[in-house]
């Protein structure tokens, strides 16, 4: 599933930051009017078509939001050894909160 972060969400329009735009545009090869689906992490899924595509900035029109239920029951804990090389960490991290995970040890 590609799902994207946007950094702000403004009524109908969202906003994404530098990073995800370029995410968007280069790696997804995304273009205007191309549907995406995106989140702020607070809970809701959002589709939207892209109105902007740029390096620096991108923005979406909000078509639908969604509030999101986890898939499971009770609490999910992860424990995680940590490696030497710290961005490999944040990454892990990242991904785990996108997923919902209910406690990183």
């Amino acid at each position: 599933m590609e799902l994207f972060y946007a950094q702000h969400i403004d009524g109908d329009e969202a906003t994404f930051d530098a990073d995800e735009s370029r995410h968007i545009g280069k790696s997804y090869r995304k273009r205007e009017g191309d549907t995406i689906s995106f989140t702020m992490g607070q809970g809701f899924l959002y589709k939207g078509a892209l109105t902007l595509v740029d390096k620096r900035k991108s923005t979406a029109r909000v078509l639908q939001k969604e509030e999101w239920k986890k898939p499971w029951l009770g609490r999910l804990q992860m424990a995680v050894a940590p490696t030497k090389n710290f961005s490999r960490i944040e990454w892990m991290v990242e991904r785990m909160v996108e997923l919902g995970i209910d406690q990183i040890t």
